[in-house]
């Protein structure tokens, strides 16, 4: 077989497999979205997300309070600032007068959608960084992970932060491989207004533009990027400023200081649990009696976190160190249903359908590992051996997105590590732990040659 042929040969088999997996992510994410039955879809945060939406559309105020239900309708509208408004505005695109079960539906559809599209993006990412056959291994973990098809069923922020979020990283990796000065000022404009947008969904990245902007002023070697990286800041201040002038026009700052204060006490009890009990997981902060008091405002909240910390040194600084980031990559959703549904279902294609019941299997054993690899890979890619795997702008790439994660987890480190705020990062944490696997094969190669040769 020629070279010719045998490339032929490569690029057939990977648009076939491609088409593959894409097909079955799909199949596996429309039958989701047609066969589950939430039971009250709209139920806690998703309530909240609809009577935003509904609100917006109905009174032109944004607004967390139930008004389409008679018995719950407030006298008045009040405007807040609870939560971002970016899901609200795609749940707008589906609510034409009240939130019945079609617009449920609406939604889950459209999300399967979204869902699909996250499949195709987290291959041309990984494709663009990897390679074709690494790509193809992140797609099919994509495609089948249940976390992600799980979640599209739910009137909830996740799937719409996913692919923002994949974008996001698709949009930075073009920025650094391009050369092109114009453009690439261009495309790190592009990338700061994405980020915005996932920051309009989920907040947990609002500080990488500003910091990434820091580091370029700060440490000598990266100020030739600064220029890029205040492109990239322009884009993401662009997108946020009308929700940042409009929280201080009415409510005199910046958003609610309320959400600090929750994400810092709800994160203090260690295994998310309320004096060890398990009934308490997830929501352990209803059960303490204290609750109102150290949760007044932030300095209360520090001072109250730091007693605890006193009390039992070791037992906090392991919780903080080590297991919040265990339990921020939990199989379970923390406080939820069980297993990977958040709230509880009627009816789940992964109750008794084969091809769902084999492919949940197949992602719960290697769930563990490929976090272990994915955090490996985010450790090992800033060091030399990095380079038999990737050189030059795919190695600066990959370790920008070991920044990504090491912020994310930063942040769940602080505050409260509920596992359901990993599911986007999927992506992303399956990138990482398939360049750990390339780097050990690479690894290996290398010890068996060098073992030939003695």
């Amino acid at each position: 077989m020629t070279q010719t042929s045998s490339s032929n040969y490569r690029q057939a088999s990977c648009a076939l497999a491609f088409l593959l997996i894409l097909v079955l992510g799909a199949a596996l994410r429309i039958t989701a979205a047609r066969t589950t039955v939430v039971d009250t879809p709209i139920r806690a945060d998703a309530k909240g997300y609809v009577a935003y939406a509904y609100n917006w559309n109905n009174y032109g105020v944004f607004s967390r309070q139930t008004t389409w239900i008679p018995s719950e309708a407030p006298t008045r509208v009040v405007p807040d600032a609870l939560q971002q408004p970016g899901y609200p505005a795609f749940l707008r695109l589906f609510l034409r007068g009240l939130p019945d079960d079609s617009f449920v539906h609406s939604v889950m559809f459209g999300q399967a959608c979204l869902g699909i599209a996250t499949v195709v993006l987290s291959f041309v990412l990984a494709r663009m960084v990897l390679g074709s056959m690494a790509a193809l291994l992140v797609m099919l973990l994509v495609a089948l992970s249940p976390h992600l098809i799980v979640m599209e069923n739910y009137l909830l922020c996740e799937t719409l932060y996913t692919f923002l979020l994949v974008i996001f990283m698709v949009a930075g990796t073009a920025t650094i491989r391009q050369n092109e000065n114009s453009k690439k000022l261009m495309l790190s404009g592009v990338t700061g207004l994405i980020l915005g947008l996932a920051c309009l969904v989920r907040p947990p990245l609002m500080q990488f533009a500003p910091l990434v902007f820091i580091l370029t002023l700060v440490i000598s070697n990266l100020r030739i990027y600064r220029t890029q990286a205040l492109c990239g800041l322009l884009g993401f201040v662009l997108i946020l400023a009308p929700w940042i002038i409009r929280n201080l026009i009415e409510f005199g700052q910046i958003g609610d200081p309320s959400l600090l204060v929750n994400t810092l006490i709800h994160g203090s009890y260690p295994n998310m649990q309320y004096n060890g009990d398990p009934n308490t997981l997830g929501y352990a902060y209803r059960f303490d009696p204290h609750i109102a008091e150290i949760s007044k405002n932030v300095s209360v909240a520090l001072a109250a976190i730091g007693r605890k910390f006193l009390q039992d040194p070791i037992a906090y600084a392991n919780w903080y160190l080590i297991g919040k980031i265990a339990y921020f990559f939990k199989w379970q959703i923390v406080g939820g249903y069980t297993d990977v549904f958040t709230y509880p279902v009627l009816h789940s294609p992964y109750f008794g359908n084969v091809a769902f019941l084999v492919t949940h299997a197949l992602m719960l054993g290697l769930h563990w590992p490929l976090v272990i690899a994915s955090l490996f890979g985010a450790i090992t890619a800033w060091t030399r051996q990095a380079n038999m795997v990737v050189s030059g702008w795919r190695l600066k790439t990959i370790r920008w997105f070991s920044m990504i994660l090491g912020i994310v987890l930063l942040g769940n480190m602080i505050g409260a590590p509920y596992s359901r705020y990993s599911i986007p990062f999927r992506p992303l944490l399956y990138i990482l732990a398939t360049f750990a696997l390339l780097l050990v094969v690479n690894w290996v190669q290398i010890l068996r040659r060098e073992g030939l040769r003695a």
